[in-house]
């Protein structure tokens, strides 16, 4: 059997936990004691090495993560700007069905008015004509008795 050169085995969760904690701590490193750097006042060269000073690339997630912690109040304002906007378009385009449907009652309410008119001006008419048709048959009814009466008085007279 082939023995690990590393140290004590580490669970998934641990490598995980600590290769996190390595990769967020800032990379400085150390100066070996053996390089002897002579003194100066003069700052024309320079003897450190930048690149020694750079720091470690983050990963993306970690960058996303920052940049929205950072910036998190311009994205709610913008949600909430967009969730009025989207509201405010949902409302004219409802308010319009409305007046659409509200236009099309109207056009039915007044054709309907029209043909009550029609109605109504039908109904007057031939009111006017059963009150005359009533009329005429009273008159008739009253002619008929008076001349039934008128009769009735002449044959009276003449049994007398």
């Amino acid at each position: 059997m082939a023995r690990k050169k590393s140290g004590q085995p580490k669970s998934y969760g641990e490598r995980v936990d600590y290769s996190k904690y390595y990769r967020g701590r800032d990379y400085n490193p150390t100066v070996p004691e053996y390089h002897e750097f002579d003194e100066s006042d003069q700052s024309d060269e320079s003897k450190s090495d930048e690149s020694a000073f750079a720091r470690r690339p983050k990963s993306n997630t970690k960058l996303i993560r920052e940049h929205f912690e950072n910036n998190w109040i311009p994205y709610a304002l913008g949600l909430v700007l967009f969730i009025g906007l989207w509201f405010v378009y949902d409302s004219r385009i409802w308010m319009t069905k409305l007046d659409t449907k509200l236009e099309q009652l109207n056009k039915d309410v007044q054709k309907n008015n029209s043909q009550l008119d029609q109605l109504e001006d039908k109904i007057e008419k031939e009111t006017d004509n059963l009150n005359e048709k009533i009329h005429q048959q009273d008159l008739k009814i009253l002619e008929n008795r008076l001349n039934g009466h008128q009769n009735a008085k002449d044959t009276t007279y003449n049994k007398h």
